[in-house]
Parts: structure tokens; C-alpha cells; sequence
């Protein structure tokens, strides 16, 4: 499954309220906006290789308390935020590009 694939496209898993967890194959490099909104993940592991993540990823979903991005991502969309559910950390294995991001990241 996912064999090939570069991107995750906008809404792919939109609503599916009973996905909890996701494993990303290491080919994708862009995951497109509100890819894994209104779900169940708890806990977002995006692969090494993605480089941007647009606006609102995990919009509507209540339930995440972890988005671990990888040192490769270049580009982070606006509200990475799990709309006021449980504690939401980030983490970003970043690279010396990125210290901007993590301020706005231990803002959310």
C-alpha cells in the first residue's frame, strides 16, 4: 500500500474518526492540507524525507497529543493544533533553517 506515492493529498483521510494510527511509507515529501483532519491519531510520526506540511494537517481532530516532524521538513503550514483536545506537543529533529518554528510549535 502507498507504494510510490509522494504526496498525501488535502482531506485523503478526512473524517475517518476511527483512524487511529498511520505508518508513512518513506516516500512521501508532502502532506497537503487537512490530509488527517477530523480523525483519531494520537500520535502523528511523519516519515524522514517529508519536507512540507501545509495549513491545518490535523485540523478537527481532538485526540492528537503528538506531531513528531523530521529533520528533512522545510516548510511547516499554519496550525499544526489539535483544537483545544488534550496537550499537543511538536517535536522537530530540526535543521539550524528551522529555529523559527520552535517557538510557534511550544505556542500551540
Amino acid at each position: 500500500y502507498f507504494t510510490g506515492l509522494t504526496y498525501i493529498n488535502g482531506d485523503a483521510f478526512g473524517w475517518c474518526s476511527n483512524l487511529k494510527k498511520i505508518t508513512l511509507p518513506s516516500s512521501i515529501i508532502w502532506i497537503k492540507q487537512g490530509a488527517f483532519r477530523g480523525t483519531a491519531i494520537e500520535e502523528l510520526i511523519i516519515n524522514e524525507g517529508c519536507e512540507v506540511c501545509d495549513d491545518n494537517i490535523i485540523d478537527g481532530n481532538k485526540s492528537c497529543i503528538l506531531i513528531d516532524f523530521p529533520s528533512t521538513i522545510t516548510s511547516i503550514g499554519t496550525r499544526p493544533t489539535n483544537n483545544g483536545g488534550k496537550e499537543l506537543v511538536g517535536v522537530i529533529r530540526m535543521q539550524e533553517n528551522l529555529l523559527p518554528y520552535m517557538y510557534l510549535m511550544q505556542a500551540c
